[in-house]
């Protein structure tokens, strides 16, 4: 676990040069801060605001280049390649340098499935799913479901 900046942070303010889109943070100074306790600092990908238990509205996607800033609703899915990972949005695919085990870390509380080892999936653009164990999205593409997977995407997409 990650040591907080000091030992008792009681305003956002103590922290907002931690995050890295200060001025487009909804949650800086607006009396959310009974109980923070935790300041995301040195987190494998860059997202704001930067207290852990708020939702992020944008993340930071690490590439060959530097930083692609993405909002969260409009990545569709995550393919694993080794090391790598491919986020695909809806206009482009970008190449990632973290491994998919970081996205499913991040994305997982906000309506992602991880179908595969090697997929993760927003729920968001479900198109259909296949008896065969196959999940077709809205961009065409088709994501294999594992069989020990089937029945938790099954619980999940009933109260989709």
């Amino acid at each position: 676990m990650k040591k907080p900046l000091n030992s008792n942070p009681t305003t956002l303010s103590s922290c907002v040069h931690f995050c890295p889109l200060e001025a487009q943070c909804p949650y800086h100074d607006n009396g959310l801060t009974a109980g923070i306790t935790d300041v995301r600092v040195n987190s494998p990908l860059l997202s704001f605001p930067c207290i852990q238990g708020l939702p992020p509205k944008l993340v930071g996607i690490p590439t060959m280049d530097g930083m692609e800033f993405l909002k969260v609703e409009d990545i569709i899915r995550c393919e694993g390649l080794r090391q790598f990972t491919k986020v695909h949005i809806k206009s482009e695919a970008i190449i990632s340098s973290y491994n998919i085990g970081e996205f499913v870390r991040l994305l997982d509380p906000y309506g992602f499935f991880a179908p595969h080892k090697s997929h993760l999936i927003n729920l968001q653009y479900l198109r259909s799913y296949h008896i065969g164990g196959t999940i077709t999205l809205c961009d065409g593409a088709c994501v294999p479901l594992a069989r020990r997977r089937k029945e938790a995407f099954l619980r999940r997409i009933r109260h989709i």
